[in-house]
């Protein structure tokens, strides 16, 4: 099984990394800050490897780190559920800035 079907198979029971993002957006808690229409490739990256670091901890334990970036983008490439996740985290946890 691939890194995005392993994820897409993980959240089907809950989404860890999204529930805790909605309970702290309702307790009004920002966990981080972005420019104001900040949709970089780095920041992508980082939000998806944040969510299969938290729905897959198992599969994602067995990357080598000099490979998991590119299995972090082939996830993304793969999986409109995880890009979708990202988007939604990234509005859950980010408050945007002007600059």
């Amino acid at each position: 099984m691939q890194l995005h079907e392993h994820y897409q198979h993980a959240i089907k029971e809950h989404n860890v990394l999204l529930e805790f993002a909605r309970h702290a957006q309702q307790s009004n808690i920002v966990l981080c800050y972005v420019k104001k229409d900040n949709h970089n490739h780095e920041t992508n990256n980082a939000l998806a490897l944040a969510l299969l670091r938290a729905n897959c901890p198992n599969v994602m334990q067995e990357i080598p780190l000099n490979h998991m970036t590119w299995e972090v983008e082939l996830a993304q490439c793969n999986s409109a559920v995880l890009r979708s996740d990202v988007e939604t985290l990234r509005g859950l946890l980010t408050y945007p800035i002007e600059d």
